[in-house]
């Protein structure tokens, strides 16, 4: 029966769908691609019911919880591209080694998608996704001077040791393999002071 998955759809959509605080992003996105897929098969089912209405001259009756999910789906839609951008442009510079790093791009980058984040209308800015994906762009941007100050010359082989057992992430202290993506598991806004230190 068609309003009664549409019920179930709203119900698991706004009880525990992409939008709801305890989803991760990551698990968020794979969330929306399922959404989508049931939301398409109960617009083509809205569709045959509307002709069959039509058909035979029946009053065509509005599905307002179709709407509202549509509309739900749009806004978070938005959001979540948002993140996957970044998370290609993050996966894409991990792969950089670190002798080869141009600090440059990767602060075009973190300032680039600040700016597209600034630039979302307030009422998208007001949900719980917007908030965590903002959340993680600003730790990025945040981590950055880490990443400078790592780069300095005056760090010696001792001091690479000690980030290592601050932040638990093992890597080739000679630096000769250590990638982009190793610095990035260190996940550094949450060592700030050590590591300045």
């Amino acid at each position: 029966d068609f309003r009664a998955g549409l019920e179930t759809l709203r119900k698991e959509f706004l009880d525990s769908g992409p939008g709801v605080s305890s989803v991760g992003l990551d698990d968020g996105v794979e969330m929306m691609a399922e959404y989508k897929k049931r939301l398409n098969k109960l617009g083509q089912q809205k569709l045959e019911l509307i002709n069959a209405q039509n058909l035979f001259n029946l009053d065509v009756k509005p599905y307002p919880l179709l709407q509202d999910t549509m509309i739900d789906m749009e806004k978070l839609n938005k959001i979540y591209s948002l993140y996957v951008e970044f998370r290609d442009f993050q996966e894409n510079m991990a792969t950089t080694m670190w002798s080869e790093l141009d600090m440059a791009v990767l602060t075009q980058g973190a300032e680039d998608f600040e700016k597209k984040a600034k630039r979302f209308p307030k009422d998208l800015k007001e949900i719980y996704t917007f908030k965590t994906v903002e959340h993680v762009l600003s730790s990025f941007k945040e981590s950055l001077p880490l990443v400078v100050a790592l780069k300095n010359d005056a760090m010696k082989t001792r001091h690479w040791v000690k980030i290592q057992q601050l932040t638990g992430v093992t890597f080739d202290t000679t630096l000769k393999t250590l990638s982009l993506g190793d610095i990035f598991a260190m996940n550094l806004s949450n060592f700030t002071a050590d590591v300045e230190e």
